[in-house]
């Protein structure tokens, strides 16, 4: 297995990015959020470099992030798309509510959204690496929508740490199945 292919066996949460201020309401799905620092609470978003959406959001100087849940596949495949409406006529069909303070709209159903203010842009290699201090957000319910693989996938999760005794070695662990 090459190391492209190995890299793309990391599971991630989907999310679908979305920013208002100053310009055309726009959105885009990211498997490449992470978080960074947990005081001051920021987080990273990986896009590729030139996207509409990096360009909007460095304008705006503000996005969401709107962590999807297993149901909104479609949603993750409808941000995705390439050759949908630009501009509001994205979210036509969509549910959402903007944030009280930049416009980025809010979708409905999410398991989670944060609303992200940027501190620094830094390429990296064919992307670009938006850092944010998250000034506020809210989590909902549902469960998380991954990408592995170049594939879309709804989990269930186990709490692992229950189903196994803390005496026990790593290979003396209750399988999950």
């Amino acid at each position: 297995m090459n190391a492209v292919a190995a890299v793309r066996r990391l599971a991630s949460a989907v999310s679908v990015l979305t920013v208002a201020g100053g310009g055309p309401l726009h959105g885009t799905t990211a498997s490449s959020v992470g978080t960074v620092s947990r005081d001051p609470l920021l987080v990273c978003v990986c896009l590729r470099s030139g996207s509409r959406f990096s360009e909007l959001a460095r304008d705006a100087g503000t996005f969401a992030v709107n962590v999807l849940s297993s149901r909104q596949a479609l949603l993750a495949d409808w941000f995705a798309r390439p050759g949908r409406a630009p501009g509001p006529e994205q979210f036509a069909a969509v549910g959402w509510s903007a944030h009280h303070a930049h416009g980025a709209p809010l979708l409905d159903g999410a398991m989670a959204w944060l609303g992200c203010r940027i501190t620094g842009v830094f390429p990296g290699g064919d992307h670009d690496l938006l850092l944010a201090e998250v000034t506020d957000g809210a989590a909902g319910e549902g469960r998380p929508l991954l990408s592995c693989d170049g594939r879309l996938y709804g989990a269930e999760l186990y709490d692992v740490a229950r189903r196994t005794r803390r005496h026990d070695t790593p290979h003396a662990a209750t399988p999950l199945d």
